[in-house]
């Protein structure tokens, strides 16, 4: 899973900036100041570890008629409009011994390629050569060594490939011997568009006249390809839920999830739709759903009301019908439901809703990221929905939890307030401890409109 992401000259962050993801990750900060970007950066980056091409385009997956995402040209995302600089991204990987992670091509064939457990990291770079944006650098990181590298040069206009020592770590190929203490080989391309087409290319050490070893380079290979494969794994079944959700329609398209209608399909899977009936009962949705697989068409839901234990079958409303609340938190709770995602995104779960609906999402998020395999990144303005969780952990730590209320610990949460300085958006990681408060002040008074309204300035 992916535990950390850096982001440097994309969009508003400038000086490099770092996110450590937990099961529930907040992020707050006034409008504008870059919290978005976050999300566009990891669109970004499953598009390009999907398509080893980087796209300054729209981004399909993530777009939405009411709500289209483009990055509009390299110039228009490159931090400052200053194409001499390099957009640089850094995720950090935590395996689990799970085994094959994918096929990764080797030669002409393929073989299972097991990442191994532990730590892990990719580093790209994305820069200006001969006019295109194009990958520069790219590094793999594995236990916190750099293994490999590979960077672009632009006095001689190749690529140079450096392998290190931590490489003799993990496979079966023998290095020889060289004078450096901390570097195996280090070679250049003779021509090569991009380092990821062919790492073979690779073609001579510096200094000597042998050519290096093509196994060496095809373990090299193996080595890149995977850690790129295990990223776009990671990436894949990420789910991203916008702050404009759409009501249904008969003719709807419903395979955006960032309108939030792809929710509506999910429904026709039974387990899907009884977790869903489970969650909306517990935080007293006051409706219950039902659903119909229209045969060779689409799955059409309707809503029952509920009153106490009661539902009454006989009632059959459109979820269009019954108000905001309903159509925007519901693709929520699906969307963590879904036992297949591993990265869920949501920009403002907050709007349209009643603020006792919103303390509600904060055990909402609690429950449904329980498993550790589930991360949940939320953008949000809601100070009602992390005072619910607060209040969960302290209550957690003094043995005080009402009976079916969610247990919550610090390491649950990672709460980062993002505002502008002037080297760009800037990351304030604000810790939380067991006793359900924040050891740093929010910058700038974030939250303090309240009592400034109460009991004046």
């Amino acid at each position: 899973m992916i535990t950390a992401i850096e982001i440097e000259n994309f969009k508003g962050f400038g000086k490099r900036q770092r996110i450590e993801f937990a099961p529930i990750t907040l992020l707050f900060g006034k409008n504008s100041a870059g919290k978005s970007s976050v999300f566009h950066a990891l669109f970004f980056l499953e598009e390009f570890f999907r398509t080893k091409t980087p796209h300054f385009g729209k981004l399909e997956y993530f777009s939405s008629p009411e709500l289209p995402v483009s990055l509009d040209g390299f110039q228009n995302t490159i931090h400052g409009q200053d194409s001499s600089r390099e957009i640089f991204f850094r995720l950090e990987l935590d395996v689990a011994d799970e085994g094959e992670v994918g096929r990764v091509p080797r030669m002409n064939y393929d073989i299972d390629w097991d990442m191994g457990s532990g730590f892990w990291a990719l580093e790209v770079g994305i820069g200006m050569i001969n006019g295109e944006a194009k990958l520069t650098q790219f590094s793999v990181v594995r236990d916190r060594e750099c293994v490999v590298n590979v960077r672009f040069e632009s006095d001689s206009s190749r690529f140079v490939l450096t392998a290190f020592t931590g490489l003799l770590e993990m496979g079966f190929v023998e290095f020889p011997p060289t004078e450096s203490e901390n570097r195996i080989y280090e070679c250049e391309a003779v021509s090569c568009e991009s380092p990821l087409d062919s790492i073979r290319s690779f073609s001579r050490t510096f200094g000597e006249d042998d050519e290096i070893d093509p196994e060496v380079l095809e373990y090299i290979e193996f080595i890149v390809r995977g850690a790129f494969a295990y990223c776009k794994l990671c990436l894949h079944d990420m789910i991203y839920i916008g702050p404009l959700r759409a009501f249904p329609h008969e003719f709807s398209e419903r395979d955006s999830w960032a309108n939030g209608l792809a929710a509506l399909e999910e429904l026709g899977n039974i387990q899907v739709l009884e977790r869903t009936n489970q969650v909306m009962e517990k935080i007293s949705l006051g409706y219950q759903l039902r659903a119909e697989k229209i045969p060779g068409c689409y799955v059409e839901p309707w809503l029952v009301p509920q009153r106490a234990d009661k539902t009454f079958e006989n009632v059959r409303l459109r979820i269009q019908d019954v108000g905001c609340g309903v159509s925007q938190v519901l693709p929520l709770i699906v969307a963590l439901s879904l036992k297949k995602r591993k990265l869920v995104m949501i920009e403002q779960p907050e709007l349209h809703l009643h603020p006792s609906l919103q303390t509600q999402l904060g055990d909402l998020f609690l429950e449904l990221t329980g498993n550790v395999e589930s991360r949940a990144i939320i953008e949000t303005h809601s100070e009602h929905l992390i005072l619910r969780i607060l209040r969960r952990i302290r209550e957690t730590s003094e043995g005080d939890l009402q009976a079916g209320a969610i247990s919550a610990f610090p390491d649950q949460v990672a709460v980062f307030f993002l505002d502008q300085s002037e080297y760009g958006t800037r990351v304030n990681r604000l810790r939380i401890n067991e006793e359900g408060e924040f050891i740093d002040d929010w910058p700038h008074g974030f939250f303090e409109e309240r009592a400034e309204e109460l009991f004046g300035p």
